[in-house]
């Protein structure tokens, strides 16, 4: 299976992983993404959450959008499915250190995607869109943009056309 790296989980290649960042964050740092990336181009939002910690309880945001889901780490919170959607809420201790979406293209996502935008509002974050290095504002349409610029949209559109050009650029 074609995956990439998303914590200590993978992401199929018709998921995009999509991560909230804090607006109070953002509001220090601007839109700059480098900070969000290690010197070997991994990401982690654990800086901007250190200091902005979620002022709602995250069970009650998102038990509403998808259901809880069983783990045996406790350094995580998931709802949902890692082979289609899921939500997870990464803790070192009581601390929040990341908070991130996984959206599967191959299904219908307009109400989750509506669900997404509303809780990113309501935790007050912007949208991170890792692999275009990216953050936006919580908008439908500004995210279905980027999902549709997306390699698990190429993927999606037409997987032996995306393939071949991996291989093209080799």
């Amino acid at each position: 299976m074609w995956a990439l790296c998303f914590k200590e989980s993978l992401v199929a290649i018709w998921q995009i992983p999509i991560e909230l960042v804090p607006n109070q964050w953002v509001e220090k740092r601007g839109l700059d993404t480098m900070a969000l990336y290690d010197e070997e181009g991994y990401h982690s939002t654990s800086c901007a959450w250190a200091n902005n910690q979620p002022t709602k309880d995250l069970n009650e945001v998102f038990d509403k959008i998808l259901t809880k889901s069983d783990t045996s780490d406790d350094e995580v919170i998931y709802w949902g499915s890692d082979k289609k959607h899921d939500i997870s809420a990464w803790f070192e201790g009581e601390i929040v250190v990341s908070i991130g979406f996984r959206i599967d293209l191959r299904e219908s996502i307009n109400e989750l995607l509506i669900s997404f935008v509303e809780v990113a509002n309501k935790l007050d974050c912007m949208l991170f869109i890792t692999g275009q290095h990216v953050l936006i504002k919580p908008n439908v349409f500004e995210l279905k943009k980027y999902i549709l610029k997306s390699n698990a949209a190429k993927f999606v559109q037409n997987p032996i056309e995306f393939l071949n050009e991996l291989g093209d650029e080799q």
